[in-house]
């Protein structure tokens, strides 16, 4: 992880919160190191969830987590529900906006 320079995270809405293994996750990594923050700095961050709900709730947290932890969030972010299913073209949009964006913050 700290050689990455972006990420994509991924989480479906659990209880309109992220999930148990999400949850889990950043509690280990934070054990990882003097300062695990330095694993999300400046890196650029797409969000993304697939959600029986509206999914927007999962969104926000995640997006409060992660900018909290210093990343870089992107504005748009991928959120597939039952009403609003996947639609190829606007994920390859948000994914051309989030890579560029990666290679103008890494360069």
């Amino acid at each position: 992880m700290k050689n990455a320079k972006a990420y994509i995270i991924i989480s479906p809405e659990y209880n309109y919160n992220v999930t148990p293994v999400l949850s889990n996750f950043l509690a280990w990594v934070s054990t990882i190191g003097d300062d695990f923050r330095l694993l999300f700095t400046n890196k650029v961050v797409l969000l993304a969830t697939a959600s029986g709900g509206d999914g927007k709730s999962v969104l926000t947290i995640m997006r409060s987590v992660f900018t909290s932890l210093g990343a870089i969030v992107i504005p748009r972010d991928i959120c597939v529900t039952y009403s609003n299913p996947i639609k190829p073209e606007s994920v390859k949009k948000i994914l051309t906006q989030f890579i560029s964006i990666e290679e103008k913050i890494n360069k």
